[in-house]
């Protein structure tokens, strides 16, 4: 048991120290990460307005398969 935790201390601390030798994103990589994270969200936002649009066509296709004779409206 005393081998496992050692062993994942040092995996911690090497993942720490190699986290930490990372440099700060420049300029031109933090305005990619921007748009980057602008692209999903209107990707997100546009996915859900086609979902609404899919369940309309779906309530039609629906409406398609029901037949006159078992419809209420006479």
């Amino acid at each position: 048991m005393k081998r496992f935790v050692c062993i994942g201390l040092c995996i911690g601390l090497f993942a720490g120290l190699a986290a930490a030798d990372e440099a700060a994103p420049t300029v031109a990589e933090r305005a990619r990460q921007e748009i980057t994270l602008n692209l999903n969200v209107v990707w997100t936002c546009v996915a859900a307005f086609l979902v609404f649009f899919m369940q309309a066509g779906f309530a039609m296709v629906e409406t398609g398969f029901t037949r006159a004779k078992y419809s209420s409206s006479q």
